[in-house]
């Protein structure tokens, strides 16, 4: 199927950042539909979805619901999927957790005085401000990613702890819940940064840096146009630092952009794919139907000397016709969505182009025996048959 992409890259560009957005008729578009429907682990990193894969059956079930729940209301686009889709799993994680038993005896200890959670003026959210600030004040320039790691999962679990505590409380949990989202996206670019072999932030940066730009020019330019890939690492930069001067959380911030990316483009190759799929699965059932039409046309044409057979015949054909349109259309959409996807979609369309011959050929007896027959009826020959009295 011959198809020119450049055609219709801006249209698809629009679609992706703007999917919850009505189409204008007639330009290619993702399957909404399908994107709506995606599966919410799509977009989350490896570690958050090992960390859920790894909690107990009944915290897991709660995360799933929630974030179920919210996905409906979640935007679509790409730029801002990623990170709305990680803010509803982080805050899902939290609220499950202080419902589980041993997040109900960690509270039970904080209140005890067995954790360093509240002083004599019980200023739990104070403190675990400022539990943060002395986290981040401590980390050094030859820190490990696995030591950081470690780190923040000793100061999430601390805060969920405090959280719990204060859950009664709508604006301590609120308090609660910017620092949880503040601290998690830390502790997740430095527990992916743990599988790698860098050792310290610096050689991290580099690691991280060449991996993200290979990944960028070896994306395709839909997706890359989609994420602004382009520009935004434009302006990554590795902070200043020496043995005097050192901000963790200039590098985090850093590592946190270019991990979006690549996550982005992912993230907008899998809507690709999955709109691509969808359209094609469409394609498919419009194709049985616009067969069964045919079918119907064609066994009727069958029986020329009765007109009423004519008649069902020519309507089956007509909508035969009226499938085989957006039939086509659906099939070259996914083909330009994801152009992969050709290979996949050949047959489909071979099938649709036999279709489409299949009722000019099927239109055309029709139309010659209706002619016949009303050639015949006005020389009043059908008069002396029985059949046509």
């Amino acid at each position: 199927m011959a198809f020119s992409r450049n055609a219709f890259l801006s249209k698809l560009l629009v679609a992706i950042l703007f999917l919850s957005a009505p189409s204008p008729a007639g330009s290619f578009d993702l399957n909404v539909k399908a994107v709506t429907g995606i599966d919410a682990e799509v977009g989350l990193d490896p570690e958050t979805r090992a960390l859920i894969a790894r909690m107990p059956k009944e915290i897991r079930v709660q995360i799933v619901e929630a974030v179920e729940e919210s996905l409906v209301h979640l935007d679509k686009s790409v730029l801002l999927y990623l990170s709305e889709l990680n803010k509803v799993v982080g805050m899902a994680i939290d609220d499950a957790a202080c419902k589980s038993a041993a997040a109900a005896n960690n509270v039970a200890e904080a209140i005890l005085g067995k954790l360093p959670l509240l002083g004599d003026k019980q200023e739990i959210v104070k403190k675990a401000y400022e539990d943060f600030e002395e986290t981040q004040a401590s980390a050094s320039a030859s820190d490990q990613p696995k030591a950081y790691a470690i780190t923040y999962a000793d100061l999430l679990a601390r805060n969920v702890v405090a959280r719990c505590t204060v859950a009664l409380t709508p604006e301590a949990v609120w308090q609660l819940d910017n620092l949880q989202e503040a601290v998690r996206p830390k502790w997740k670019v430095w527990a992916r940064l743990g599988k790698t072999k860098c050792e310290d932030a610096h050689s991290c940066y580099a690691m991280l840096q060449g991996e993200t730009s290979k990944a960028v020019r070896e994306a395709d330019r839909v997706d890359v146009l989609a994420v602004d890939a382009d520009t935004r690492m434009t302006q990554v930069r590795e902070p200043s630092s020496s043995w005097f001067r050192y901000s963790a959380s200039e590098y985090e911030a850093q590592f946190v952009e270019m991990f979006a990316i690549i996550d982005g483009l992912g993230l907008a190759k899998k809507f690709r794919e999955v709109s691509a799929d969808a359209d094609l699965a469409e394609a498919s059932q419009m194709l049985q139907e616009a067969q069964k039409q045919l079918r119907i046309a064609k066994t009727r044409a069958a029986q020329p000397a009765n007109l009423e057979h004519l008649k069902v015949a020519a309507r089956a054909s007509r909508k035969a016709a009226e499938i085989a349109v957006p039939l086509k259309q659906k099939i070259s959409n996914a083909v330009e969505t994801l152009p992969e996807i050709q290979k996949k979609a050949d047959p489909i369309a071979a099938d649709s182009e036999k279709l489409v011959l299949e009722i000019q050929k099927i239109d055309a007896k029709i139309a010659l025996t209706r002619e016949a027959i009303e050639r015949v009826r006005t020389l009043g020959i059908l008069q002396n048959l029985p059949m046509f009295r």
